[in-house]
């Protein structure tokens, strides 16, 4: 069975409290349902692949949450135009290593 996993688009890089907030907030939304979905899993059988799934996600949710509640906790935000260098060499990485394996599958 194909997997109907959607790859979400990467936030930007939080620049104040509010931003941290709503971070935090949307990530946790997109992990339970990923968590909802290895639920999903286990009950049509796929036990280890669902309880992999949960685990993943309930993991990335508790990272997210530590890092940007230390963040906002600490006030250490980097300012908008570091934010948007960051999320650029981000971008620039992602393009590069698809080209990669678009060569590499010719």
């Amino acid at each position: 069975m194909a997997d109907k996993k959607q790859e979400r688009p990467e936030r930007p890089e939080p620049t104040n409290t509010v931003d941290a907030l709503k971070h935090i907030a949307q990530t946790s939304l997109d992990k339970s349902g990923d968590i909802v979905e290895g639920s999903t899993d286990m009950l049509r059988g796929n036990v280890s692949g669902g309880i992999g799934r949960i685990i993943k996600s309930a993991t990335d949710i508790a990272t997210t949450s530590a890092g940007k509640g230390a963040r906002i906790l600490t006030q250490q935000f980097p300012d908008e135009e570091e934010a948007n260098a960051k999320d650029e060499k981000k971008d620039e990485k992602k393009d590069d290593s698809s080209s990669r394996s678009s060569d590499d599958k010719q």
